[in-house]
């Protein structure tokens, strides 16, 4: 039994002003076409059977990714946020959770698994390969976002955090989003032909 302390929401408090980088934690620019956004969103719901759930957050907790019992995930995106660049930023990282390994390998069918688990990185770690990922999807369909501090944030012990990243993962899912986010899919890569 340890010490319980009290944590306020940022929102909830009054005192000087916050600091900018988290004032301006999510702010993204750049031009993106929305049907990324809307056909992501698609695949997601009809192809990978993922649940979206827009729920009332404090403006520093954005998204988030859970796996229900079996092979069932949950993204849940904060509803306050209406950009749709800043939401399609936020599904990529949360996608890049799932298909990175980082809730388990794909269940669905093990002989055509399409991602492995890769659950024993730590959370710096995951993250570090969660934002890469979304980072290279959002910067190659035109969207800056604050990626760069995001990541910096996460590296703790550089040498050690980055030996046990896997670029090749990195690479593949940022490739494998790209593709989910076009009007018809094609059918290779490591998802959708394995």
């Amino acid at each position: 039994m340890s010490p319980v302390a009290i944590v306020y929401d940022l929102e909830d408090t009054d005192g000087k002003k916050i600091p900018k980088y988290f004032d301006e934690a999510y702010k993204v620019s750049g031009e993106m076409a929305e049907a990324k956004w809307d056909n992501t969103l698609k695949y997601c719901i009809e192809v990978d059977n993922f649940k979206i759930i827009y729920n009332e957050k404090s403006f520093l907790n954005c998204a988030c990714v859970s796996r229900r019992w079996g092979d069932q995930y949950i993204i849940e995106i904060n509803k306050s946020f209406e950009d749709v660049r800043l939401k399609y930023s936020l599904l990529a990282h949360e996608i890049a959770h799932v298909y990175c390994g980082h809730l388990g390998a794909d269940e669905k069918d093990p002989k055509k698994r399409r991602w492995d688990n890769s659950a024993h990185l730590t959370r710096d770690q995951r993250e570090v390969e969660a934002e890469t990922v979304a980072y290279l999807v959002c910067s190659r369909c035109g969207i800056e976002t604050k990626a760069i501090e995001y990541v910096a944030g996460y590296l703790k012990n550089p040498e050690e955090d980055l030996s046990r990243i896997s670029v090749k993962v990195i690479l593949d899912v940022a490739r494998d989003i790209e593709n989910i986010s076009k009007d018809r899919p094609k059918e290779t890569g490591r998802l959708l032909n394995n």
